[in-house]
C-alpha cells in the first residue's frame, strides 16, 4: 500500500524551490519522522468534507496539467515527491488550486498535526504517466465533489432534473441569463457569492458547468436548432450526511474512507431556448447593455486579500473568462459531459 511505505520512498528536499511557509504542524521535509525507514503513525481525516478533489483534462492537449483544488475553509499542505528522489510542499489555502508535476509524482494532502504530533492525511493522488493511478486514500474527483454538492445529470435522483426540487431566489442570489434572440450564445451570470452550476441539456447530451461567485458560464448553440436546449441552474446541496475519513485497523492495515449521503437538491430555475428564441424562462433576464457594461479588468473583479498570489490560468478558466477564451477560439470551459 502506497500510504504505508511512503516514508521510505522519501528522498531529498529540491532545494531550488522557493517553498511556502506551512508552520511546524505539517508533516514535511526536514521533520524528524519524514523520510525515516519506518513510515509515522498517520491519523486520518475526511477529504470530501475538506472540500478537496483533484481534476484531469481529458484531452491531453500540450499544457494540461493534473490539478488540486481546496475548495474547503482551511489551508492544507501537500508534499509532492518527485520520481527523482526530490520533494517540496505547496501549501492550499482555501480557493486556491496547485498544478501537479507534469513528471511522475506522488503528493501526499494534510491537515495539521494532532496535539500528540502524529501526521494528519486526507489522501494521496499518484500521478503516473499523465494519468491518475489508484491509491488506498484517494482524494475525490472533480465529478464526485460535483455529485455531493449539486444535482448533477449523473445523480442517482437526477430523473426529473430540476423539477419539483427546492427552489431558490434567483434575484435575490443574483443569478440571471443573458440570450439576444437569434444569436448563438448563451450566458449565465452569477453576481452573488456562492458558487452554483449549470446543466445543459441538448438532445441526449447533458453538460455540466460550475460558475464562481462573479463569474458567468457560456454555451454555444444553434439559432437553427428545433430541439430544445435546456439551461437548468442549480445551487448547493443542503443537509446531507457527513461521510467517513480513511482509517486504520488493529492489523495495522489502512482502509479508504467514503463520501456521505447527499443533501436535498436545490435549483434557481431553467430557461428553455428553441429556434433562436426563449420559450420558457424561470430566471431573471439581464439587460446586454448592463452586462457589457461592467466589463471591469478581471484582477479587479476577483482582487484577493493582500499578500497573496494572483489567479493561476486555470482560475482564470473558471472565474468568468470563458467568454474572451472562446471568442479567441480557446476550449470551452471544463464541464461534463454525459
Amino acid at each position: 500500500m502506497v500510504t504505508m511505505h511512503v516514508a521510505a520512498a522519501v528522498g531529498t528536499q529540491d532545494r531550488d524551490r522557493i517553498e511556502p511557509v506551512v508552520g511546524e504542524n505539517y508533516w514535511t521535509p526536514g521533520d524528524p519522522d519524514f523520510g525515516t525507514a519506518s513510515a509515522p503513525r498517520f491519523a486520518f481525516a475526511d477529504p470530501h468534507a475538506a472540500g478537496l478533489f483533484h481534476a484531469e483534462d481529458l484531452s491531453r492537449e500540450p499544457g494540461d496539467r493534473i490539478a488540486v483544488h481546496n475548495r474547503g475553509v482551511h489551508d492544507v499542505a501537500a508534499v509532492v515527491l518527485l520520481e527523482d528522489g526530490r520533494s517540496y510542499v505547496e501549501l492550499l489555502t482555501p480557493g486556491s488550486e496547485i498544478a501537479l508535476p507534469e513528471v511522475d509524482s506522488l503528493t501526499y494532502l494534510q491537515a495539521p498535526r494532532t496535539a500528540a504530533g502524529r501526521p494528519v492525511l486526507y489522501g494521496a493522488v499518484w500521478v503516473r504517466d499523465g494519468r491518475v493511478m489508484p491509491v488506498t486514500v484517494p482524494i475525490p474527483t472533480r465529478r464526485e465533489f460535483l455529485d455531493q454538492r449539486y444535482l448533477t445529470p449523473w445523480s442517482a435522483e437526477w430523473n426529473g432534473g430540476v423539477s419539483g426540487r427546492h427552489m431558490l431566489d434567483a434575484a435575490a442570489a443574483g443569478v440571471s441569463y443573458q440570450y439576444r434572440t437569434g444569436g448563438s450564445t448563451f450566458v449565465v451570470r452569477n453576481a452573488g457569492s456562492d458558487w452554483i452550476g449549470v446543466v445543459h441539456r441538448s438532445g441526449t447530451e447533458f453538460t455540466f458547468v460550475e460558475c464562481p461567485p462573479g463569474g458567468r458560464a457560456v454555451f454555444e448553440l444553434s439559432p437553427q436548432s428545433a430541439r430544445a436546449e435546456v439551461f437548468s441552474v442549480v445551487g448547493r446541496r443542503g443537509g446531507g450526511t457527513a461521510g467517513h475519513a480513511p482509517y486504520m485497523s488493529r492489523s495495522g492495515t489502512v482502509h479508504p474512507g467514503w463520501a456521505g449521503r447527499p443533501g436535498e437538491v436545490t435549483a434557481y430555475g431553467s430557461v428553455v431556448v428553441m429556434l433562436g428564441a426563449p420559450v420558457y424562462s424561470a430566471l431573471p433576464k439581464r439587460n446586454l447593455y448592463l452586462a457589457f457594461s461592467d466589463r471591469r479588468p478581471f484582477e479587479a473583479r476577483f482582487a484577493r486579500t493582500s499578500g497573496s498570489r494572483g489567479p493561476s490560468r486555470r482560475e482564470r478558466s473558471e472565474r468568468g473568462e470563458c467568454a474572451s477564451r472562446r471568442e479567441q477560439g480557446a476550449r470551452p470551459c471544463r464541464g461534463f459531459r454525459r
